[in-house]
C-alpha cells in the first residue's frame, strides 16, 4: 500500500516517512517474507521501475538504509539463484540476474556475501555454470552506475583471469564484455582500462580463430564508439591481424578498420582533427592499402572500402585534408600498393571506355539501314567482356556478368557509366549516379553485386579531379609561407597521382602556374614532374596555361 501511495507528485513529501515506516517494519519482523521481498525487489527492475519512479526510489532507499533482515533475505535469494537452487515458486526467481544488476548499482555493499559464491562459480570445473557466472558478473560490472569494479577490485582481478579460460566460448564472452565495459567508461581507473586492453591484445593472437575474430570485433567496436578508450598501440595490434594466417580474420580486420576510420572521419567532418585522434587513426588508410598484397584480399576488396571511407556530408576539402594526414603515415609498401591500385583503376577505365565505344558503334550501325562497315560482331563484344573481366577476382564469372549487364535495355545505365568515367565527376555526383545505376539494374538482377564493384572500380573517386584540385589548392596556399617542409608529403602524393592517374589533373593550369614559379627548387621540381606526367593539366586555352607554359619553357632553356 505504501509503495502504491508514493508517486512522483508526492514523493518529496512522503518518501522519507515511508522509508522510516517500512524500515522499522522490516527490522522488527522476525524474517522478511517472500511476498514482502518480492514487493521490494520488483520495484528495482523493469517494468515496475519505469511505471513508478517514486516507488523505485523508495525501494532503493530501503536497500541502502535497511540492514540485517532485508539484506540477509536479499543475499539468500541471490545466493540460491547463483547456486541454481532458487525457489521456482518465487515470482522473481527467474530474474535474479536483473535483481543482482540493480542491487549492484543501488548499493554494492549489500551484496558482500554474494560475491564469494560468484567467484566459486567462475572457477567451476563445469563449463555451463562457469559461463553463466562470467555473463552475470560481467553484466554487473558493466551496468551503468555500477561501482562493483571499484569497490571489489580483488574480485575484478579474478574475473579478468577468464580472458585466459580454457574454453574458447568463455574467452569470446570476455572479449564482448571487455568492449562493453570500456565503451561504457565503466573502468574509471586508467590502470583497470589498461589491464583490459592488455587482455584484449593477448586475445588478438589467440590460437582459436573465432576468439581472434571476437577480439578484433571488440576493439573496433570501442574504437568506433569510444575511441579514447583504445590506445593507438591496441588499434595497431588489430592492424597486425591483416597478416593473420586465416582469411576470415584478415577480411574482417580489413572491413572493421575501414569502419573505424569512417567513424573517425565522421566525428571530425566539420572541425579540426585533434592531434591525439590523428595519431590514433591516420595510419589506417596505409594499413588498408597494404591489404592489396594479400591474395585473398587484393585491391578488389580494398577499393570498395576506400571508396566508402568518407560519409557523404564530408566536404571535398576535408576529404583531401584527411588523405594528406594519412599520407604522412604511409610507408613504402603502402605507397607501392597505392600506385598499383591507381594503375589498375586506370586500366579498367580504359577497357570500359572501349566497351562503351563498341556499344555506341553497334547502336549506330543498327540504326543505319545500310549497316555498312560500322557493325560490331559478337566476337568483338566477347573480347571486350573478357578485357573487363580480367580486372575482377574470378574472370570467367565476371565475363558472364558483363554480358548480362550488356543486355540491360535501359540506356541511362550506360550514360551513367560514361558520367562516372569523366575525370571531373565529383564525389557527390559519383554517389548519386552509382545509386541510380544500381536502382535501374535492380537488386534481383544477376549482375547487381558485380555491377556495384564495377562502379567502384571505374569511378574517379576517391582520387579524381576534385581531389587533385583540392590538394593543389592546399599546396598553393601553404607554399606562400616561408617554410615548405610540410609540403613534402602533399607534393610526393601529387607526383605519384600524376604518374598513375594523369586524367585527374585536367584543367589545373592555374594551380600549376603558381607552383612552377615558386622560389623553392623542390616545389618547382615537383610541379615539373606533374606537368610531365599529366600533360592534361595544360589542356584548354587561358592565361594560366600560357603563364605555366612560358615558365616551363624558361626552365627547359635553363636546363632545370
Amino acid at each position: 500500500v505504501l509503495f502504491a501511495g508514493v508517486t512522483p507528485a508526492n514523493s518529496s513529501l512522503v518518501e522519507e516517512d515511508a522509508t522510516k515506516v517500512l524500515g522499522t517494519m522490516l527490522e522488527e519482523a522476525e524474517e522478511v517474507s517472500p511476498d514482502v521481498l518480492g514487493t521490494i525487489l520488483e520495484r528495482l527492475v523493469q517494468p515496475c521501475k519505469g511505471e513508478n519512479s517514486a516507488a523505485h526510489n523508495l525501494a532503493c532507499s530501503l536497500v541502502r538504509k535497511s540492514e540485517n533482515n532485508l539484506q540477509l533475505a536479499v543475499q539468500h535469494f541471490l545466493v540460491d539463484g547463483l547456486s541454481s537452487k532458487g525457489n521456482a515458486e518465487h515470482p522473481l526467481s527467474k530474474r535474479s540476474a536483473d535483481v543482482l544488476e540493480a542491487l549492484a548499482v543501488v548499493d554494492s555493499t549489500a551484496l558482500v556475501t554474494v560475491w564469494p559464491t560468484m567467484m566459486e562459480e567462475l572457477q567451476n570445473d563445469d563449463a555451463e555454470p562457469r559461463a553463466k557466472a562470467v555473463r552475470l558478473f560481467g553484466r554487473v560490472l558493466a551496468a551503468p552506475g555500477s561501482t562493483v569494479a571499484k569497490d571489489y577490485a580483488h574480485y575484478l582481478t579474478q574475473f579478468l583471469r577468464r580472458f585466459g579460460d580454457k574454453l574458447p566460448e568463455i574467452r569470446i564472452e570476455m572479449c564482448k564484455w571487455g568492449a562493453q565495459f570500456l565503451a561504457a567508461g565503466a573502468a574509471g581507473d586508467a590502470t583497470v582500462a589498461a589491464d583490459i586492453a592488455g587482455y584484449l591484445e593477448d586475445r588478438l593472437i589467440d590460437f582459436e580463430e573465432k576468439v581472434r575474430i571476437a577480439a578484433v570485433t571488440a576493439v573496433c567496436d570501442v574504437a568506433e564508439s569510444t575511441p579514447r578508450a583504445v590506445d593507438p598501440e591496441l588499434l595497431m595490434a588489430v592492424g597486425e591481424r591483416m597478416l593473420d594466417k586465416k582469411a576470415n580474420v584478415r577480411q574482417l580486420t580489413l572491413k572493421r578498420l575501414g569502419s573505424a576510420y569512417r567513424a573517425y572521419v565522421s566525428r571530425f567532418a566539420d572541425v579540426e582533427t585533434p592531434t591525439e585522434e590523428s595519431q590514433r587513426f591516420d595510419w589506417l588508410p596505409s594499413a588498408l592499402l597494404r591489404g592489396c598484397a594479400h591474395p585473398d584480399i587484393r585491391h578488389h576488396a580494398v577499393e570498395p572500402i576506400l571508396a566508402d571511407l568518407f560519409p557523404a556530408r564530408v566536404s571535398a576539402e576535408r576529404r583531401s585534408l584527411f588523405w594528406l594526414q594519412a599520407l604522412c603515415k604511409m610507408d613504402e609498401r603502402a605507397s607501392k600498393a597505392f600506385t598499383f591500385m591507381l594503375r589498375a583503376k586506370q586500366a579498367v577505365q580504359q577497357d570500359m571506355r572501349r566497351y562503351l565505344e563498341l556499344r555506341q558503334a553497334h547502336r549506330a550501325a543498327t540504326q543505319n539501314a545500310a549497316g555498312g562497315d560500322g557493325g560490331v560482331s559478337d566476337e568483338d563484344f566477347a573480347r571486350s567482356f573478357a578485357a573487363l573481366a580480367r580486372h575482377f577476382p574470378e574472370p570467367a564469372k565476371a565475363a558472364g556478368f558483363a554480358e548480362k549487364l550488356h543486355e540491360v535495355k535501359d540506356g541511362n545505365v550506360f550514360r551513367g557509366i560514361a558520367t562516372l568515367l569523366k575525370p571531373e565527376t565529383s564525389a557527390a555526383e559519383t554517389s548519386s549516379v552509382s545509386q541510380d545505376i544500381l536502382k535501374r539494374v535492380g537488386g534481383k538482377h544477376a549482375a547487381h553485386d558485380w555491377t556495384r564493384l564495377l562502379l567502384v572500380k571505374i569511378s574517379q573517386q576517391p582520387f579524381g579531379n576534385e581531389h587533385a584540385r583540392k590538394v593543389l589548392e592546399v599546396v598553393v596556399g601553404a607554399s606562400k609561407e616561408k617554410s615548405v617542409g610540410s609540403l613534402t608529403s602533399a607534393l610526393e602524393h601529387l607526383v605519384q597521382l600524376a604518374h598513375s592517374a594523369p586524367q585527374a589533373f585536367v584543367g589545373t593550369a592555374k594551380e600549376l602556374a603558381v607552383l612552377v614559379a615558386h622560389r623553392d627548387a623542390a616545389v618547382v621540381t615537383a610541379a615539373c614532374r606533374i606537368a610531365a606526367s599529366a600533360a592534361t593539366c595544360l589542356d584548354g586555352p587561358g592565361a594560366h596555361k600560357a603563364k605555366a607554359c612560358e615558365r616551363l619553357k624558361v626552365l627547359c632553356v635553363e636546363g632545370t
